[in-house]
């Protein structure tokens, strides 16, 4: 067993950031597709931005005014094992195997949410990456990350939407990975 760690930033509101930064912490994620809460791009998770305290800055500035966004830096720990890393070719194959024997099950799970308020194509990733999941989970392989490469819009309203990645995210599934939690002063870094 060899444990990686990972550094990631999470931008949101103050309110949520003196949150999670307090005992509470972030909160737990769904453990399952649900008509509730639609996945996001990697599924269900507490999303972090690797190594890349800009792209959390700008996500986050994305529903909130500047002066009301917080940083928060994320350190975490994880059995390498548990890593469901899709940068790496061989996993990226299986998984995109995986999505093509199984795109009824994807359509279907996608019309069980009604309005949708994610980008289809962000959706159906996220569907996929959950089905994969509980796939994998049926043969007793724990997930307790999932890393991807994405694009993240910088803007609120202008700008478009590309599929070529500008950044890293991080779905944190589990959060007992999670070592430790600092606030991150972005305006001393410039951002």
């Amino acid at each position: 067993m060899s444990i990686e760690e990972y550094h990631g930033f999470h931008g949101t509101n103050k309110s949520n950031a003196l949150k999670i930064l307090g005992n509470q912490g972030p909160k737990t994620p769904p453990k399952y597709l649900n008509s509730k809460r639609e996945p996001g791009n990697f599924g269900y998770g507490f999303y972090v931005f690797l190594n890349d305290a800009r792209l959390a800055f700008k996500f986050a500035r994305k529903f909130n005014d500047a002066k009301n966004v917080k940083l928060c830096s994320i350190f975490c720990e994880a059995d390498e094992n548990t890593v469901l890393d899709l940068r790496d070719e061989e996993l990226r194959q299986q998984f995109l195997a995986f999505t093509r024997s199984n795109q009824q099950s994807i359509i279907n799970n996608l019309n069980n949410f009604g309005n949708k308020k994610n980008n289809l194509q962000i959706l159906t990733t996220g569907i996929a990456i959950e089905l994969f999941i509980s796939f994998l989970k049926q043969r007793n392989h724990e997930v307790s990350v999932v890393i991807g490469e994405s694009y993240t819009k910088e803007e609120k309203n202008n700008g478009i939407l590309l599929t070529v990645p500008n950044g890293t995210e991080m779905s944190i599934r589990e959060l007992s990975v999670i070592k430790k939690i600092e606030e991150y002063d972005y305006e001393k870094e410039g951002l």
